[in-house]
């Protein structure tokens, strides 16, 4: 019964899946990472969410490594990760490359990295990241939408929401809460430039450097109905990049 200690990584094969009820509270021991290669299905509610933290100190990660399923998260709160043991690969409290992801009603606190997604499908709704270190949500080549989440504080040379070659990509009416670097970053990564993106209805205070930087080349950039205060600059439009800037 819960509370659940996992004291060794946790496997998971193709066509296989792991599945937690509401109210679940598991405390995972330093250097332990859950790696996942068929299904993850945390389905906790607002009344018992599912809860993810350390046992001592620190645990280290969560990998979708091409699943051969879609992956849900909801209503989890993620506590205290750091990287996994692999962190080249490991590099957020999620880390999903080729997979399938849902993300709603979630909590991050007390992490390094949040979201880390490289050509998947990566939906994210309705989430709150706490003050970190490191970005909040960088999704690469991906499927990419992120909406209805608060973000706060974001320390050191780290954008809160970076996104990096996605195509046909939304960020809307999120809240973000500052930081020492940029807002949403829209870029590049390797030769690929971010295109068609939608940066709709989000709130963004107090950020160091921009509250949106377009950048790296990134092409028809929707910028409509955002609000951008106590920012150094409110929006760039750098690097031959071109955008549509609307209310």
């Amino acid at each position: 019964e819960s509370p659940y200690i996992v004291q060794n990584t946790i496997h998971v094969p193709n066509e296989c899946n792991i599945t937690s009820e509401p109210g679940v509270k598991i405390y995972i021991k330093d250097n332990v990472d859950l790696l996942i290669y068929g299904q993850i299905i945390f389905n906790g509610t607002s009344e018992d969410p599912i809860y993810l933290s350390a046992h001592n100190q620190s645990w280290g990660g969560i990998l979708l490594d091409n699943c051969t399923e879609e992956s849900t998260f909801n209503h989890v709160i993620f506590d205290k990760s750091t990287f996994g043991n692999d962190s080249s690969s490991i590099n957020a409290t999620i880390s999903a490359y080729h997979s399938k992801l849902q993300i709603m009603n979630s909590e991050f606190k007390n992490n390094i990295r949040s979201i880390y997604g490289y050509y998947g499908d990566v939906y994210v709704d309705n989430c709150i990241f706490y003050e970190s270190s490191g970005e909040k949500i960088n999704l690469q080549y991906s499927n990419a939408v992120v909406e209805n989440c608060t973000l706060y504080y974001t320390f050191g040379d780290n954008d809160a929401i970076d996104y990096d070659g996605v195509f046909d990509g939304i960020i809307r009416k999120n809240i973000l809460y500052g930081g020492e670097d940029d807002g949403l970053d829209i870029g590049r990564i390797n030769s690929t430039s971010c295109r068609n993106v939608h940066l709709e209805g989000n709130t963004i205070y107090n950020f160091v450097d921009k509250g949106i930087s377009i950048g790296e080349g990134s092409q028809e950039i929707n910028i409509t109905y955002n609000t951008i205060t106590t920012s150094r600059m409110g929006i760039a439009v750098k690097d031959s990049s071109t955008a549509l800037i609307d209310h």
